[in-house]
């Protein structure tokens, strides 16, 4: 059964009848999350040293979710073969909800159903918390951490410039390798 147009400007526009108000959920002060995300993935990055390429996977993921949202919009004006709710949430998941808010918000795309957009914004929180556990220290990971370092191999006594003398370097050429610092002490002194 088709809408009655609510006033006269809908009236004349036939396609304008049918489109429904964005909910309190699609109402563009949701996009007030991506700055929040921002600023979280700096924290984390300050206190945890996340790592640089998941910028790279949030900015290709949310890039492929608006193109995707905009080929939805398309098909939904067109009559087209749709793609699947299940898959825009799967996008929005896996690091794509910052491109899909904004698809949403700039293209007007599913912006009025309240059971989309529940499950919308509870991958989005999910993405981000596992992002920040990720990164922090609870997770155990290792990538994006700074390199460990065996204090046992690493040799206290070279000094940056020892690597820039062109005879040590030299092919067959002999380096004078110094004491360790227990050989040097006299026999008869104590240990310090």
């Amino acid at each position: 059964m088709p809408m009655a147009p609510r006033n006269r400007r809908d009236a004349r526009d036939p396609h304008r009848a049918h489109h429904r108000p964005p909910t309190a959920l699609g109402s563009p002060y949701g996009l007030i999350a991506i700055p929040v995300f921002a600023a979280l993935y700096w924290g984390a990055d300050r206190l945890w040293n996340a790592p640089d390429w998941g910028l790279i996977v949030y900015a290709g993921a949310s890039g492929l979710a608006f193109i995707v949202y905009a080929v939805d919009k398309v098909a939904a004006k067109t009559g087209a073969s749709r793609i699947s709710e299940m898959a825009l949430q799967l996008l929005a998941l896996i690091c794509g909800w910052p491109g899909a808010l904004l698809a949403q918000q700039a293209l007007r795309h599913k912006t009025a159903k309240p059971a989309f957009l529940a499950m919308f914004w509870a991958a989005a929180v999910l993405n981000a918390a596992a992002f920040l556990f990720w990164c922090s220290p609870w997770s155990g990971r290792e990538l994006g951490a700074p390199p460990h370092v065996d204090e046992a191999a690493v040799d206290l006594t070279a000094t940056p410039l020892d690597s820039l003398d062109p005879a040590a370097s030299a092919p067959g050429a002999v380096t004078a390798t110094p004491a360790p610092p227990s050989a040097s002490r006299p026999a008869s002194s104590p240990p310090r």
